[in-house]
C-alpha cells in the first residue's frame, strides 16, 4: 500500500497545477493526464467491490503506456530485471538448461542442457521429466514456475528428481553455476580457405567471441575468406556492434550515429580498437530476422564497400534505447533516439509516430525512400532495412512439413530413435544421415497420425460442420465430412515420401541434438544450406566479387 500512496501523492502534486488552459499547451496536457490517472486511481482504490493490488495495477499502467509507444519500449518491474540481465549480458545463476512443456504433459521436460554446464555435467539428458524439485512435486508446474526455481545464486545446490525415457528415476544434487550463453554459436571451417562465424546476439564479450573466433580461424586454417552468419540475430548492445565493425575497418573509423529529442542523446560511435584484418574478403549473411545490431555492422560494412551483404533484406529496427530507472529498483526501457549508419541512412522500416485512420501503423512508403552513397558511390537506400548486394531466396518449407515439426511428430520420432540408437548418433554431424529404410520407419511411424494441416479445405470441413450442426442437418453429413478428413489423412503417407528432401534434415537434427549439443546441429545444417553454398562460390569468384562491390551495381 506504501507504493501506492507515494504514487498517488507524486501525481496530486502534479495535478494541483493543471489549469482550463491546458489544451494548448503540451506540459498543462501532461498535467491534466496525470489528474485523470490520479483520480482512476483513488475511485478504483475506494469503490472497487474487491481489494485491489496496486503494484499490479501500476505494472498494468506502466505496460499499457509503453506499448502504445512502440515494441520495443517497456516496463521492467523489479521481478522481470533478472530477465532483462540475461538479455543484456547473456549471464545468469542457474543449472544451464533449456526446459520445455509439451501440451497436455504433466511434467516439464529437460529439452536441451547446455555443454559442460551443471545440468550437463550432472547427466541430465533431452526429454528428462523433472518430477521434483528440492521434495517439491512438479506435476501441473509451468515452465515458467520451474525456470524461477532452477535459477539461483551460483555455488548453491539443488535437488532434481527426474525420470528418463526409459521410466527409471534418479535424483541429482547440482551446484548452481554462473551460466554464460555464448554469442557466437558455432565457428569453423565451410571451406578450404573460407571461415564461418554464426553469432547469436549482441550481448556484452560478443566482438571478443569474434575476435578469439577468428583468430584461431587465421592461425590454424590460413583463411583468406570469412562468413558472418547474422540470420535471425535480433541484436543486442550497440557497443558490441561497434567493436565488431572495428575488426575489419581501421581503427577510429564511424560506425553509427544516434539523434532524437535531446541534445545528450546524439552521439557518434567510432570504432576504438585496432583492427585484426582489413583485407581478408567478408560476406554477412542476413535475412528477414535479422535486426538492430545485426543491421548496425551489416550496413556499416555496406556502406565502407567492406563485406559483400548476402541474403534477404533485414527487419528494419532503426531504433535506440536507454533503461532509465523510475523507482523501486523498476526500470524503463525507452526508444530514445533512431541510428543512422556512415552513408547517412536510417534503416528503420516503421514509423511509430504516425498511424493511419484505423490507428495501425504502417511501413514507410517507398515515396519516401531516399537515396544515399557508399564509400565508392554505389546507391543504397533508407526507409527498410539493409537491402543485401546478393538477394538469396530463402530455403522454404510445405505447409506439410511445417506442421510436422509444429505438432511434434518429427520429436517424438527422434525420441524414439534415441532410445533405440543409443550410440547411432556419436558419429561427425556432418557426416550423419538417416538411411532409406530409416526413413522409412518414420514413414512409417508418422503416416496414421492425425496431421492437422492449416489447409483451406481443412477451413472450409471446419465451417461446414459448424454451419450444419447449427441448421440441425449434422446427422445427415456427418459421415461424409469425416470421410473426406480420412481421405486427406490418407495421403499422409504420400506427402511423407514426396517431401522427403525437407523433412529429412529436420529429422536429423532433432537426433543429433540429442548426441552432439547444439554446435552439432549446426554443423549438420551447414551441409544442407544452400544460401551458405552461393555464397561460397561468390567469395571463390574474384570477377564476381568485385561486381557486386561495384559502384554501378545498385541496392534497392
Amino acid at each position: 500500500m506504501k507504493r501506492l500512496k507515494i504514487f498517488l501523492i507524486c501525481i496530486a502534486s502534479a495535478a494541483i497545477v493543471v489549469g482550463i488552459s491546458a489544451n494548448n499547451n503540451p506540459d498543462l496536457k501532461i498535467t491534466k493526464n496525470l489528474e485523470i490517472l490520479f483520480n482512476i486511481f483513488k475511485e478504483v482504490n475506494m469503490f472497487y467491490v474487491d481489494p485491489i493490488n496496486p503494484d499490479s495495477l501500476v505494472e498494468a499502467a506502466a505496460w499499457g503506456m509503453s506499448k502504445h509507444l512502440d515494441p520495443y519500449t517497456e516496463y521492467f518491474s523489479e521481478k522481470d530485471m533478472q530477465e532483462f540481465e540475461i538479455i543484456t549480458t547473456g549471464k545468469y545463476g542457474g543449472i544451464g538448461a533449456i526446459i520445455s512443456q509439451i501440451k497436455g504433459a504433466d511434467y516439464v521436460i529437460i529439452a536441451e542442457p547446455y555443454q559442460g554446464s551443471p545440468a550437463d555435467k550432472a547427466g541430465l539428458k533431452i526429454d528428462d521429466k523433472i518430477i521434483s524439485i528440492d521434495g517439491v512435486s512438479t506435476k501441473g508446474f509451468t515452465s515458467e514456475k520451474i525456470s524461477s526455481m532452477l535459477k539461483g545464486d551460483p555455488e548453491t545446490t539443488i535437488k532434481i528428481e527426474v525420470e528418463s525415457v526409459d521410466s527409471t528415476r534418479k535424483t541429482l544434487t547440482i551446484k548452481r553455476e554462473q551460466i554464460s550463453l555464448p554469442s557466437v554459436s558455432y565457428s569453423g571451417i565451410v571451406a578450404p580457405g573460407t571461415g564461418y562465424i554464426a553469432l547469436r546476439t549482441f550481448a556484452e564479450g560478443a566482438a571478443n567471441e569474434i575476435a578469439t573466433a577468428l583468430t584461431k580461424l587465421k592461425n590454424e586454417y590460413k583463411i583468406t575468406s570469412l562468413i558472418l552468419d547474422f540470420r535471425n540475430n535480433g541484436g543486442g548492445l550497440i557497443s558490441e556492434a561497434v567493436n565488431i565493425v572495428g575488426l575489419f575497418v581501421p581503427h577510429n573509423t564511424k560506425v553509427v550515429s544516434t539523434k532524437g529529442k535531446l541534445k545528450s542523446s546524439e552521439h557518434g560511435y567510432y570504432t576504438e580498437n585496432q583492427p585484426i584484418d582489413t583485407t581478408i574478403k567478408l560476406a554477412v549473411m542476413i535475412n528477414h530476422h535479422s535486426a538492430s545490431s545485426s543491421e548496425i555492422v551489416a550496413g556499416a560494412l555496406q556502406d565502407y564497400d567492406r563485406a559483400v551483404i548476402c541474403g534477404q533484406r533485414s527487419f528494419g529496427k532503426g531504433l535506440v534505447q536507454a533503461t532509465r530507472h523510475v523507482g523501486h529498483r523498476s526500470y524503463l526501457k525507452i526508444t530514445t533516439a533512431k541510428y543512422y549508419i556512415p552513408s547517412g541512412r536510417c534503416i528503420q522500416a516503421i514509423n511509430y509516430s504516425k498511424r493511419n485512420n484505423k490507428g495501425e501503423i504502417e511501413h514507410i512508403p517507398d515515396s519516401l525512400i531516399r537515396e544515399f552513397k557508399t564509400a565508392k558511390g554505389r546507391k543504397v537506400y533508407d526507409g527498410g532495412g539493409i537491402m543485401p548486394d546478393l538477394k538469396i531466396e530463402p530455403q522454404y518449407h510445405s505447409v506439410f512439413t511445417i506442421s510436422l515439426f509444429g505438432q511434434g511428430i518429427i520429436e517424438d520420432f527422434a525420441r524414439k530413435y534415441y532410445k533405440e540408437h543409443p550410440l547411432r548418433g556419436s558419429e561427425m554431424p556432418e557426416k550423419f544421415t538417416l538411411t532409406d529404410s530409416e526413413y522409412q520407419e518414420f514413414v512409417d511411424f508418422a503416416k496414421d497420425k492425425k496431421i492437422e494441416l492449416k489447409s483451406e479445405t481443412e477451413g472450409a470441413i471446419k465451417i461446414l460442420r459448424n454451419i450444419a450442426t447449427r441448421e440441425k442437418y449434422i446427422n445427415k453429413i456427418e459421415n461424409q465430412l469425416k470421410a473426406l478428413e480420412n481421405e486427406m489423412r490418407s495421403e499422409n503417407k504420400e506427402y511423407l515420401i514426396a517431401f522427403r528432401s525437407e523433412i529429412q534434415p529436420l529429422i536429423e537434427n532433432d537426433i543429433i541434438i540429442r548426441y552432439q549439443y547444439r554446435q552439432g546441429v549446426i554443423r549438420h545444417s551447414l551441409t544442407s544450406d544452400n544460401e551458405l553454398k552461393q555464397i561460397i562460390s561468390i567469395l571463390n569468384d574474384n570477377t564476381e566479387l568485385e561486381r557486386l562491390l561495384n559502384k554501378d551495381t545498385e541496392r534497392k
